[in-house]
């Protein structure tokens, strides 16, 4: 099996292969779309702010006539089209983002944020010469020593909403007390330890002492729904 090589394409590139037919977002071994509104949102952000987002995998191959090389998303899938989808003016913002880009939609956006979209260099792995099982076998070691996310982790993937942001807001403003004062280890840190504890502490004070594993998940949850993040 050929290694992968690692190339970059902008969100430019992914929207002239989808033009030509030239990609494949959900192939039958992807997953169907999951992802919600405020992760959408969340991933236009950085994109706008140039912050780094995980590679994306792409298999290329011939397409039946052999006429054509198409570009399959083997992981990638809600990334890709998350952006396709905002440049087609599928959807606006929600309230997750920051204040200058809440409820816009990509026309609404400045010139500057449009081209910075337009020209983020998404990291991709090209897998060529791999038979489906082989894509199969790849990720399979790849995510074989994967560490199993925390609560706090899966909340943090699930939830955007008014509480998770204040709590994620406060742990990061009293980073170095909590380091300071030994109270969370830079691995407890790393693994948003120090935000579920300053969600505890909030909700104590809201609501008195309660079951940490069942009340974080619904106050997270509750405010979710308080604050609707639009269509």
């Amino acid at each position: 099996m050929v290694r992968p090589h690692r190339t970059s394409y902008t969100a430019l590139d992914f929207m002239q292969f989808k033009a030509s037919q030239a990609l494949d977002i959900t192939p039958k071994f992807q997953r169907r779309g999951v992802w919600k509104n405020p992760a959408r949102s969340n991933l236009i952000e950085t994109l706008i702010l140039g912050l780094p987002i995980p590679a994306i995998y792409l298999r290329l191959r011939q397409n039946e006539a052999k006429t054509k090389t198409l570009r399959e998303v083997v992981d990638g899938q809600q990334r890709i089209s998350a952006v396709l989808d905002f440049v087609a003016g599928d959807y606006k913002l929600s309230k997750v983002v920051g204040e200058a880009y809440r409820g816009k939609r990509y026309d609404d956006l400045t010139e500057a944020d449009q081209d910075a979209i337009r020209s983020y260099p998404f990291s991709c792995e090209i897998l060529q010469g791999v038979s489906d099982a082989d894509v199969l076998n790849i990720f399979a070691r790849v995510n074989i020593n994967a560490i199993k996310l925390n609560a706090q982790e899966l909340r943090n993937g699930n939830y955007f909403g008014f509480f998770k942001q204040t709590c994620y807001s406060l742990a990061l403003e009293h980073i170095e007390y909590w380091r300071r004062n030994h109270i969370a280890s830079e691995t407890n840190i790393a693994r948003m330890q120090e935000v579920e504890l300053t969600s505890e502490l909030i909700i104590a004070m809201m609501a008195g002492m309660q079951d940490k594993k069942k009340s974080i998940d619904n106050f997270y949850r509750d405010f979710d729904e308080s604050f609707p993040q639009g269509p």
